[in-house]
């Protein structure tokens, strides 16, 4: 049979210089693209890969994820597709649950994967199967081989496989091709993650029709606005997502008719979303199907003049039944359980025959033997005009967001939780039609306090975070009716703003109490306080986008999406708004994470001056660890920056000894500010402090050539150069495509820099600093220039970035080894020096960093 992989190479001969996959500025050509999947096929290969066994896939949204999937697919394999942002325990439930004979992912999340199944780096992969051959051939699989696993919520406490087979994958994709229709002119966007099954659609339904594929990054999908502009400015024909998708893109002012069909799928489409889209694009699709028959099983195109939103009709090969209880047909218009057959069913539940069995059934109504129909657990009716009706489901499994989830297992996870007896989880719409995930929690023993606040957090390491309930209410017993069975309607309303951390506190000024009146319009509560939790009170991302869309009317700034997950309260983000900063006796230590019984972390900026970046490691670490940050002199206008080093760790220092007068001390610095921190600690230990921990967050001491004598610095400069060129010709080789982009980089802005000192480029900043930072930030550079680092009686805890593109003099201790008398202990993060700090390396850095503080302290 022909396989999806065999659909796309035969377009890539069709248009081998088309551009297949683009991401950003980053593009590949369908050559590229067959190609490059046939070298590593061939390398997988060699690396022990057989027909059938399971490869799972654990890389960031990219070309090269696709190409990996094709890779695997070609190489005869099942591919596992891994959501990167999973928690750790679930994701090695899958890996195990699977047998996964090889786990491909980045060199950032070695740390992460290091104690699970064999691991191949796609960095490495990609660098190696160069040498092997591009040319086509066909793998060793028949319609039966399963293409891929995927995992969907499971009413046992665990994730359930479905084995997906290669014959109702590319029948679908071809149904697609036809109806909804796709062509080579289409440009196609990608926005699911490839944990749920319609992420298949976005991915290979362009490569298999010529179109174009345009992935969008993480933080696109959650933003409404700025779907809406990568929509505009790709010029995108097809778009899929949920119905929360399009709610959110929809409140984002989204005003004109794009000329796109949109599909619209696991969830059900409610007529008032039909009618705000219908009018807003070419074409809308109403879509429907379980993973279980293989993404979409009907479809229907909604027009302006539908009175009833249905699914439609089944796609090619697959047929529809709507059953009793006997498993017989119900006549037209009569309700019953809607069960699917056809070509897209899958082969079961992997590891659970019983399962299986139970909703993979023989299919009585078509004479052919092994034929199975699934149980789809929703209710349903077929219409006169055999349009089918989709009425819910029979069971407990609900959707949020369009994920889908059996609530026996939140249930399950729940009730591992000390003092808790019973669990009930349900979907709790609000006053304004907001969807919350809600538990309602029975306790072992009443009078022993519990903690809702604890139990997210905890379930948070076990679930993903749209399957951790928002609320919790505790009640005495689960309410039953006179049969036995649990009786939902009789569970009380939640309080959606019972969990809030703080008490109330009223507003105090104007721009508060209008931020106020703005979260009181978008989220079902009575009052909210200016210090409560923003997330406490169950703000999902549709109610993020309204929420920072009504503040950029009200007040004239647009601020970015993430500016409530750095200021989650009404006091912190009206500060944001006015510009200013909380009254504070310091001028640059500043309180980032002041809470906590354990000794404070003091992290200094670096040369970017302020201590954004640091908000995502921070916020990780453990509840109890309390960090403060030092910011650089002169942000606020009114203190000038020190002219040397030595008074600027000194200005430092003063601060922190108003703050904390008796340690001992742990003191970091990111990249430059490493070197303030070096002195900071030599002065401390001057006086006679006690330095608990000197950490360099991958900061790097070059030989100080700048400082030698002429002769000396043109010997060691020459010497430099050599081991320089034998980097940069590794990394050519290892990272072409990485390294000419940063030379490209490199070079524009030393040429602009060598023409700003002769009057050219005078406003030039690679960083786009504002001129008063720059200023503060270029008399910064001129005090390190003058600055000698001498060996220090200390031991440094190096926090050394994994990937490194640019020269070091000393890549194994970034040149502190003959300083450290002490010695230098190295901690590897993944990610380059900017990336360690944001998801997914921010996780694991805080693991790190939190580790060799309480190490440090014990």
């Amino acid at each position: 049979m022909i396989t999806v992989d065999q659909l796309v190479a035969n377009q890539s001969h069709k248009f081998p210089d088309k551009v297949a996959i683009k991401q950003g500025d980053k593009g590949f050509t369908y050559k590229q693209v067959n190609e490059i999947s046939n070298q590593l096929s061939f390398y997988l290969k060699d690396q022990g890969v057989k027909t059938g066994d399971v490869v799972a896939l654990a890389i960031d949204r990219s070309p090269e994820m696709v190409i990996s999937l094709l890779a695997i697919m070609k190489a005869g394999a099942t591919y596992l597709p891994i959501d990167i942002g999973f928690p750790i325990d679930r994701i090695s439930y899958m890996l195990n649950d699977a047998a996964v004979k090889l786990l491909i992912t980045s060199n950032k999340f070695q740390e992460k994967y290091q104690d699970h199944t064999q691991l191949l780096f796609i960095e490495e992969a990609w660098q190696k199967s160069t040498s092997y051959s591009a040319v086509d051939f066909t793998a060793d699989i028949n319609e039966d081989t399963i293409a891929y696993i995927l995992y969907t919520s499971g009413s046992t406490g665990k994730p359930k496989g479905v084995e997906v087979k290669h014959i109702g994958l590319v029948n679908f994709l071809i149904s697609m091709e036809e109806l909804p229709g796709a062509n080579s002119n289409d440009v196609i966007l990608s926005s699911t993650t490839i944990s749920f099954d319609i992420a298949e659609l976005e991915i290979y339904l362009p490569l298999i029709t010529g179109a174009s594929l345009v992935i969008a990054s993480p933080d696109i999908v959650k933003d409404g606005r700025a779907l809406l502009d990568i929509a505009r400015k790709e010029k995108i024909t097809i778009m899929q997502g949920t119905p929360f998708m399009w709610r959110m893109m929809l409140e984002a002012d989204w005003n004109e008719v794009l000329p796109m069909k949109i599909l619209c799928g696991g969830e059900a489409m409610t007529k008032e979303l039909a009618a705000s889209l219908v009018d807003k694009c070419a074409e809308l699709w109403n879509m429907y199907g379980p993973t279980e028959t293989t993404i979409w099983s009907t479809i229907k195109k909604i027009t302006s003049g539908d009175d009833l939103i249905t699914v439609g009709f089944p796609i090619l090969n697959t047929q529809i039944y709507i059953l009793n209880e006997s498993f017989e047909e119900v006549p037209k218009g009569e309700v019953g359980e809607i069960y699917i057959g056809g070509t897209g069913v899958a082969k079961g539940y992997l590891n659970r025959p019983e399962l299986t069995s139970e909703r993979f059934i023989d299919d009585k109504f078509l004479n052919i033997p092994g034929q199975k129909i699934y149980k789809t657990g929703d209710l349903g009716k077929l219409l006169a005009d055999d349009e089918i009706l989709c009425l819910g489901r029979i069971d407990h499994q609900i959707k949020i967001r369009g994920y889908r989830i059996e609530t026996e297992e939140v249930e399950f996870q729940i009730k591992q939780q000390p003092n808790v007896k019973d669990a009930i989880v349900s979907v709790f719409k609000d006053t304004l039609g907001n969807a919350h995930l809600v538990a309602y929690v029975v306790l072992e023993d009443p009078a022993v306090i519990s903690d809702p606040h604890i139990w997210r957090t905890d379930l948070g390491k076990v679930l993903p975070e749209y399957m951790v309930p928002t609320n919790y209410t505790i009640i005495p017993a689960v309410p039953l009716m006179p049969n036995g069975k649990t009786d939902r309607k009789a569970l009380p309303d939640p309080v959606i703003n019972a969990q809030v951390s703080n008490k109330y506190e009223a507003p105090t000024n104007t721009v508060q109490a209008k931020l106020t009146d703005i979260f009181l319009k978008n989220v079902a509560v009575e009052k909210i306080g200016i210090t409560d939790n923003f997330f406490e009170l169950g703000i999902n991302s549709l109610v993020s986008v309204k929420i920072m869309l009504q503040v950029e009317k009200e007040f004239g700034k647009r601020l970015p999406l993430s500016t409530l997950l750095k200021y989650p309260t009404i006091k912190d983000l009206a500060l944001v708004i006015q510009d200013e900063a909380a009254e504070s006796p310091y001028k640059a230590l500043i309180p980032i994470k002041p809470n906590g019984s354990k000794p404070t972390l003091y992290i200094v900026h670096g040369i970017g001056l302020n201590l954004n970046n640091l908000y995502n490691v921070v916020n990780l670490l453990g509840e109890d660890q309390p960090v403060y940050g030092l910011q650089a002199l002169g942000l606020d206008g009114t203190v000038e920056t020190p002219d040397t080093l030595e008074a600027v760790a000194k200005y430092y220092n003063d601060e922190i000894l108003k703050h904390d007068p008796v340690g001992p001390y742990a003191i970091a610095g990111y990249s430059f500010g490493g070197f303030i921190a070096y002195e900071m600690v030599k002065q401390l230990k001057k006086i006679g402090k006690d330095v608990a921990m000197l950490g360099m967050l991958d900061t790097n001491v070059q030989i100080p050539t700048h400082q030698y004598p002429l002769l000396k610095k043109i010997w060691i400069k020459g010497i430099r150069q050599i081991h320089k060129l034998l980097f940069r010709i590794g990394t050519i080789f290892t990272q072409p495509k990485v390294t000419l982009e940063y030379l490209q980089i490199y070079y524009t802005i030393k040429f602009k820099f060598f023409f700003k000192k002769f009057g050219f480029f005078k406003d030039y900043d690679p960083d786009d600093m504002p001129p008063f930072m720059q200023q503060i930030a270029d008399k910064l550079n001129h005090a390190f220039a003058h600055y000698v680092v001498t060996p220090l009686d200390i031991k440094i805890d190096l926090f050394r970035a994994d990937d490194r593109i640019f020269y070091v003099d000393d890549p194994k201790y970034l040149g502190w080894g003959k300083y450290a008398l002490g010695g230098v202990e190295i901690h590897k993060v993944p990610g380059d020096h900017k990336e360690l700090f944001f998801p997914p390396n921010d996780a694991i850095f805080a693991g790190v960093l939190q580790n060799t503080l309480d190490k440090t302290y014990s």
